[in-house]
């Protein structure tokens, strides 16, 4: 588990005790163990579009994403929030991929079926 993770939960968490330097129902930070935390997820994690009204740690967007991925690595159940395709675009709700990548791989889906099935 990374320090951005752990600077987060030491910080934002309210089950973190401090001067103990433990979380107060469990002992030990679930998270820090390397396992889904439903609290953390669910309370302490802001959502993706979140904008902090007075200073914090998430005012950092770069912090924040490196706080995202590390606990995507341990639970990933997260939500991502707003999905991207490969090529940058926005992906529309309900989709794969962006209408762009989406007649692309048609194409190449047609080019290859075509080369399989030539008499």
């Amino acid at each position: 588990m990374g320090g951005s993770l752990t600077k987060f939960i030491k910080q934002e968490c309210f089950n973190w005790y401090r001067e103990e330097k433990h979380c107060i129902f469990h002992g030990q930070c679930f998270v820090m163990k390397g396992k889904p935390c439903t609290y953390f997820k669910r309370s302490v994690l802001p959502p993706p579009d979140y904008k902090c009204k007075h200073k914090c740690l998430v005012d950092d967007p770069a912090f924040e994403d490196r706080v995202r991925s590390e606990y995507r690595a341990i639970d990933s159940t997260l939500e991502i929030g707003r999905k991207f395709c490969d090529c940058g675009a926005a992906i529309p709700p309900r989709k794969k991929y962006c209408p762009k990548c989406s007649a692309k791989r048609a194409r190449e889906q047609k080019r290859k079926w075509k080369r399989k099935n030539r008499g």
